[in-house]
């Protein structure tokens, strides 16, 4: 005698037992249906710490405090000048970075090019160029270099680490050659450069007094 296969009775599952019955799911005060559960919404400090600058921030209020508290002169007039200058030149340089890597990409040769375009600065201005012109042709030779990395990275499809690890030795090494190793000094005062001092209250920051003239 042939066995019957067993034939298996199942029901759906009752999600919930809304005021339409079994298998309707239960509606909250406004009517919308509560499909799961919801894991109340973070505020404040919370809120704050997930976001992808919180670590950046944190780390650099921690350092600043650290040495506030460790280091006698830390939080005087001369150390602050000091700070607030290398930041915002540092800063300049990371916007571009930044950018560049929202893009998918990278640039290692900027602190070669950065201190390559200080030192055509300088030695334009000691070759008597006037400050706007000297400025303006450093910003256009940083361009070039530039504009010849996105070259070689977006036509000759030669990935940015390459290209700009390449830059990085070779435009230091142009540094080097120029200034023989030794740091690069006005010559003479120039006033163009009074324009990127800044004064705020007892903290003042001058950029042509944090390059000496020759003697």
């Amino acid at each position: 005698m042939a066995r019957q296969p067993a034939v298996l009775n199942m029901k759906p599952l009752d999600i919930a037992l809304g005021p339409g019955g079994p298998g309707e799911p239960k509606k909250n005060a406004t009517g919308m249906r509560e499909i799961g559960f919801k894991r109340p919404q973070k505020t404040g400090i919370a809120q704050w710490m997930t976001r992808p600058e919180a670590g950046a921030v944190l780390a650099a209020t921690s350092v600043f405090v650290f040495f506030a508290i460790f280091a006698d002169k830390f939080l005087t007039a001369g150390i602050m000048s000091n700070v607030f200058l290398l930041s915002a030149e540092l800063g300049i340089v990371a916007i571009g970075v930044t950018l560049l890597m929202i893009a998918g990409d990278f640039d290692l040769s900027v602190g070669s090019v950065f201190g390559l375009s200080a030192g055509i600065a300088i030695l334009l201005l000691n070759a008597g160029l006037p400050g706007f012109a000297a400025l303006a042709a450093t910003l256009l030779v940083a361009a070039a270099i530039g504009a010849l990395n996105g070259i070689l990275v977006t036509q000759l499809r030669i990935h940015s680490l390459i290209i700009t690890i390449g830059g990085l030795m070779f435009y230091r090494a142009v540094l080097l050659g120029v200034t023989g190793g030794f740091p690069l000094r006005l010559a003479h005062p120039v006033p163009f450069l009074s324009i990127f001092d800044f004064y705020w209250g007892p903290v003042t920051g001058s950029v042509s007094s944090s390059i000496p003239p020759s003697l």
